[in-house]
């Protein structure tokens, strides 16, 4: 679907310009009304909010569901994962 694949790259280029270099984007996979977002850092979580980006504000509710999980990386040091999810307004 045209919106869902628009949207993924909405997000995935918001993402990675709220903080460059900062979060890694894991995963993102958008549907016809709802989107799922995976994102991780080092000692850092992912609030998922998009005020600055007005198309992605006036297209998607959310963050409506968020976990957080953590893991360690090739050098011991913990890295958080967020995964949140996005209604289609």
């Amino acid at each position: 679907m045209a919106w869902a694949r628009k949207m993924e790259k909405l997000l995935e280029e918001a993402i990675s310009a709220s903080a460059p270099g900062q979060f890694e984007v894991r995963a993102i996979e958008c549907r016809m009304a709802r989107c799922a977002v995976e994102v991780a850092a080092p000692h850092e979580f992912y609030l998922g909010q998009f005020a600055e980006d007005s198309e992605i504000s006036r297209s998607l509710y959310g963050p409506k569901v968020g976990d957080l999980g953590f893991e360690t990386d090739a050098n011991g040091d913990q890295v958080i994962v967020t995964t949140l999810g996005y209604e289609r307004m």
